[in-house]
């Protein structure tokens, strides 16, 4: 009688906390990992990369035809001076403009218009390259929230400095934009990154281009 009471304390005892007993190791380590799945908080699940990275694409397509082609929400031509991030849709609806453009990032300014501008003729950057700067930069002010553009690489090996601005402020779907035609210096991708000049630093790197003859 004794032994099976002794034995029942013990019983519950383990019971009561497994961790200490060699039997509920693998539990303890599921619950770790459930806690570290969670988050620090427990509040919910910790977003994957991939997740983190939808979430910032899922912003930009809510801008998208607004920053390429200057359209708002409902599909409809916005001014010509809005938007258009894009060099061939700013000189379709600007096409007296005339800018400058740095040939070594392919980024352009027009300085009438104080217009930043993606170069996307053929073999410059494609409309799916700049979307995926802009979520690089969405994503990097996610993880750093700061008035400041970030610094972004380029699939030609660039770092160039790429502005996000939320349109929370204005009930707008926000914007972005290259801030400055030359390569940040010292910055690596995902730092912040100051306005680096609207003129190519490098002589041989500058090319005028007017609207109207491209």
């Amino acid at each position: 009688m004794k032994s099976s009471i002794v034995f029942s304390i013990l019983l519950i005892a383990a019971s009561a906390n497994a961790l200490y007993i060699p039997a509920g190791a693998d539990a303890s380590m599921d619950r770790r990992d459930e806690i570290i799945r969670r988050g620090k908080d427990g509040k919910g699940p910790t977003p994957t990369a991939e997740e983190k990275r939808k979430a910032a694409n899922d912003k930009f397509q809510e801008m998208k035809s607004h920053v390429l082609h200057g359209k708002d929400a409902k599909g409809k031509d916005e001014a010509p001076d809005k938007g258009r991030h894009a060099l061939t849709a700013y000189c379709k609806a600007n096409p007296k403009a005339t800018g400058q453009c740095n040939t070594k990032t392919n980024l352009c300014h027009v300085p009438d218009a104080n217009k930043s501008l993606w170069d996307d003729r053929p073999g410059k950057h494609t409309l799916q390259q700049i979307e995926n700067h802009c979520t690089d930069a969405i994503l990097n002010h996610t993880k750093n929230p700061t008035n400041k553009a970030h610094v972004v690489k380029t699939d030609a090996g660039h770092h160039i400095c790429v502005k996000y601005i939320s349109g929370e402020n204005n009930g707008g779907t926000g914007t972005c934009y290259h801030a400055g035609v030359n390569v940040p210096e010292g910055g690596l991708a995902g730092d912040t990154c100051d306005h680096t000049g609207n003129t190519a630093i490098d002589k041989a790197d500058r090319a005028d281009f007017k609207c109207s003859a491209l």
